[in-house]
């Protein structure tokens, strides 16, 4: 039996980043000549994310952007205030960081340009590389990538048995509630779109991001370790608990909306 309800194809966007993603081979591959802002290059990065996060894993699973608390794997969170955590027993062994599968799609770089403000990135070390004879304003272009990226993920089968079985199912079974089932960790990094040689130069970090100047004056600024971007998530109905052949009860599962989704990023 299916135990997942397909939504439309529509419904796979990253509802955290509300406006429409574009879409087309400049954004998603890199293919082509075009200059995505950053903004677009990320939300197309975050779409690209949605849909393998729904190939992979079923429709039942969405992503959403990390704006606040970072939820641990397993937290039962009520859909219409997602701040609660409903359900303590249903907490989950913290999961290895795994490093996903091969994505070009997803990892190749891309030309961006900083639109009417600098990225974050680059706005937190600007004073570094104004220092050191660089200058960056909005409206540049760079070269733009996300790297390293990997996921706690639980194991789907461990997952929905977990969430049906003993203390958890007696804590959720006559409400909604909005699971997490994994975290996808990356390192974003934002470099000159003039050739960038790492010999030589200037080196150092700050505040967690790592800055480069070369001696031709190319610049790269990245983050130090992959951080915490967007929680897997799934609902679990009110009573949707259904009995199957094997000896445990397993969750039947939906995506969340669109409000919920919001709900969680803050938005």
């Amino acid at each position: 039996m299916n135990r997942h309800r397909t939504l439309p194809a529509t419904l796979l966007f990253l509802v955290a980043l509300a406006a429409c993603v574009p879409t087309g081979p400049d954004l998603v591959t890199g293919a082509g000549a075009t200059t995505a802002d950053y903004i677009a290059a990320r939300r197309a990065f975050a779409a690209a994310l949605g849909e393998a996060v729904a190939d992979r894993q079923g429709p039942a699973y969405r992503i959403v952007a990390i704006t606040g608390p970072q939820f641990p794997v397993g937290s039962a969170l009520d859909p219409q205030n997602p701040a609660d955590e409903v359900a303590p027993a249903c907490a989950l062994p913290e999961q290895p960081l795994v490093a996903w599968a091969p994505l070009p799609e997803i990892t190749r770089s891309r030309q961006i340009s900083f639109g009417v403000q600098l990225p974050p990135l680059v706005a937190r070390t600007e004073t570094v590389l104004t220092q050191q004879g660089v200058s960056v304003s909005a409206g540049g272009t760079a070269i733009w990538r996300m790297e390293d990226v990997a996921q706690r993920l639980v194991p789907q089968s461990s997952f929905e048995r977990a969430i049906a079985t003993g203390a958890c199912r007696a804590e959720t079974a006559g409400r909604d509630v909005l699971f997490v089932r994994g975290i996808i960790f990356s390192r974003e990094l934002i470099e000159s779109d003039r050739d960038f040689t790492a010999s030589g130069g200037f080196q150092t970090s700050s505040g967690g991001i790592s800055i480069s100047v070369a001696d031709n004056g190319a610049f790269r600024v990245q983050d130090e370790t992959a951080i915490a971007r967007y929680h897997i998530v799934t609902l679990k109905p009110a009573e949707q608990i259904t009995a199957t052949t094997s000896t445990e009860p397993v969750a039947e599962l939906t995506a969340p909306t669109d409000a919920m989704l919001r709900r969680l990023a803050g938005g």
